[in-house]
């Protein structure tokens, strides 16, 4: 362009980066990323981590210094700052432990490099808790599996909107230390999990909507997987996600339902037909917010293998056993429709069932019992759960051949007040073959901190993780 008979370049769309944050706190042996990352007009980004350990560089009084604007030929003026990381990810290590990070983002379209966005931690590097029980389990899982061998966790991360209150510091959590309540913290540790148990198909409970968004969805992202999240009924913004591993599926359909806004769907006319004479026990029902999130996945190296894998949270109170069934049945005739839909469209494939999910229900009671044996009759206990709204006459069953892939292991949810199995990997037997479940945590490594969460785990349940050939 020329003004006043001056040339100057004009660049159209310049590439920007509009806003990134360092994923704080930051702890030795976990992932630093930039988080809330966003760009105009940019095809990627080149990102480098620094840390400078000089006193004057790391006091208080810079703490507030949070952005500084670049060009391409500036730099910080201090000569301490050390070249730590280039890339995504930055994982702080003992040396760096009080030092202050600083994270450079230059976004880029093709040659067209944008100004640099310099960004300075708010805190100093700490020393990370001791996760020695978590790095035991992880020794079984050093690498990614390749096919035809699939990896499977599910999780119960504890949702920030159960964490964060008085009533949970106070009465739900009390051993646990305030700070390691707060998911700023809690959710370094559970990415630290996703990332080193090296699963293919990740199922998690009580996902915050914000955690997937910011935090979940573009760390794995850049580690190679897609994701997908279903929210829950009702006011409260937490659900189900999924993860999976793009070079090994490709999502074809997904499913999502909320139970109390489906109970009268035609599909479920012999479970309103039992309950709907009970006007206690539907009031109850229609109060339900409770979801699951089904998805279809096809073998990227066997297009002829569909995987239905199903996520569910059941209902949790201790006089809801008939609900929790009720809640299974509700799961299992979705994943029956999604199957002979399926086998329909794809009549050469093989479909084969994953169910996953908190289900609430420990192994004497009709959950398991149902899901492994295919049969509830119409006196089994769990239907009388709760005398007033007792389900008479009323017998289910189903025709998949299901087993859990990692027992029925002594805990999956460790709290001060309650201990025991309330998390499954129920798995097609037809289908696939389990070959390998990763240890649990010792009784003392779990009671080392009285309960869970504590500075160590950063959820009240312990996540599950099966191999097995497909």
């Amino acid at each position: 362009m020329s003004v006043n008979e001056e040339e100057y370049e004009v660049k159209v769309n310049p590439p920007v980066v509009e806003e990134v944050k360092i994923s704080e706190p930051m702890l030795t042996d976990t992932l630093l990323y930039p988080a809330k990352l966003r760009t105009l007009f940019a095809a990627e980004e080149h990102i480098t981590w620094f840390v400078n350990k000089d006193p004057a560089e790391t006091s208080p009084s810079v703490s507030g210094k949070k952005k500084v604007r670049l060009d391409s030929s500036s730099s910080p003026s201090s000569s301490s700052w050390e070249k730590r990381a280039h890339g995504f990810f930055f994982r702080p290590e003992n040396k760096d432990i009080g030092g202050r990070v600083r994270l450079d983002v230059t976004p880029t379209r093709g040659e067209v490099l944008g100004d640099t966005m310099s960004i300075y931690s708010s805190s100093l590097v700490e020393a990370g808790p001791d996760t020695s029980a978590t790095l035991n389990r992880q020794a079984f899982t050093k690498t990614n599996t390749s096919h035809p061998i699939l990896r499977v966790m599910t999780y119960n991360i504890l949702a920030d909107l159960y964490a964060d209150s008085d009533f949970s510091r106070e009465n739900l959590f009390p051993q646990c230390p305030h700070f390691a309540l707060e998911y700023q913290y809690r959710v370094r540790l559970i990415i630290n999990e996703l990332v080193n148990f090296h699963p293919d198909i990740i199922c998690l409970q009580e996902t915050d909507r914000k955690v997937f968004k910011h935090d979940l969805l573009p760390v794995l992202e850049r580690l190679g997987f897609d994701g997908q999240y279903c929210k829950k009924g009702g006011q409260v913004d937490e659900g189900l996600s999924l993860f999976y591993r793009k070079n090994r599926f490709r999502l074809l359909h997904t499913v999502n339902t909320v139970m109390n806004e489906n109970l009268e769907n035609p599909k479920f006319a012999h479970i309103w037909g039992a309950v709907k004479e009970n006007a206690g026990l539907v009031e109850r029902l229609m109060k339900r917010t409770t979801a699951v999130s089904l998805a279809v996945l096809q073998s990227v190296q066997d297009e002829g293998k569909l995987v239905i894998v199903s996520n569910t949270h059941l209902y949790f109170k201790p006089d809801a056993d008939h609900i929790r069934l009720l809640q299974t049945e509700m799961c299992l005739t979705e994943i029956k429709a999604l199957k002979s839909e399926m086998e329909a469209k794809y009549p050469e494939s093989s479909v084969a069932v994953l169910q996953c999910g908190d289900f609430n229900s420990t192994p004497p009671f009709g959950v398991l019992k149902y899901c492994t044996e295919g049969e509830i009759a119409a006196d089994y206990p769990d239907w009388n759960s709760c005398p007033e709204e007792k389900i008479s006459g009323f017998n289910i069953r189903h025709n998949f051949n299901l087993g859990s892939a990692t027992g029925t292991p002594k805990y999956t949810n460790y709290t001060a007040e309650f201990k025991d199995c309330l998390d499954y990997i129920f798995y097609d037997k037809s289908q696939f073959t389990v070959d390998q479940v990763i240890p649990f945590p010792s009784d003392d490594e779990l009671s080392l901190n009285v309960a869970l969460p504590n500075v160590s785990f950063p959820s009240d349940h312990i996540s599950q993780i099966g191999r097995a050939h497909v």
